[in-house]
């Protein structure tokens, strides 16, 4: 899978007259979500109530980045947003892959910034690392669950 065929290109900035987010997903759309929902770019403009479709006169606009594969806001464009929403992801907050090195020190910025940041589960935990003291964290050695467990 391309990151071309899941990706919305960002609307030139002071467009539509809303309010514009962007989606920082830091996952691949699995088979079964983009055949039942258009891919995990649809699944979160949905939940937030938003159409996504750009130029919406008082609507929002939501772009979307694939920070996975990549993608970033550009810098120029960061002031542009009113929020960012990171997805979570099946990869590791705390490893040392280029790309979440990169998202976390988007983060930063946007801190600095003082933009609003919701992180969902993956994106929580890279919220987080870039406020908390690193030091005090410390690994757990029981491995994540989810569901109903018998224990």
């Amino acid at each position: 899978m391309t990151a071309a065929t899941t990706t919305a290109k960002p609307a030139a900035a002071g467009t539509g007259g809303g309010r514009r987010y962007a989606l920082l997903l830091a996952l691949w759309d699995s088979e079964y979500t983009s055949k039942v929902y258009g891919g995990y770019y649809s699944v979160f403009v949905a939940a937030f109530g938003g159409s996504g479709a750009a130029g919406e006169e008082g609507g929002e606009r939501w772009d979307c980045f694939r920070v996975i594969a990549g993608e970033f806001p550009a810098p120029e464009d960061l002031a542009s947003y009113d929020g960012f929403v990171v997805s979570g992801s099946p990869h590791d907050a705390y490893g040392d892959d280029p790309w979440v090195a990169r998202l976390c020190a988007l983060i930063q910025t946007l801190h600095a910034m003082e933009k609003r940041v919701l992180g969902i589960c993956f994106g929580h935990q890279v919220s987080k690392l870039e406020h908390a003291v690193r030091a005090d964290w410390i690994p757990s050695d029981v491995p994540f669950v989810s569901g109903i467990c018998d224990h």
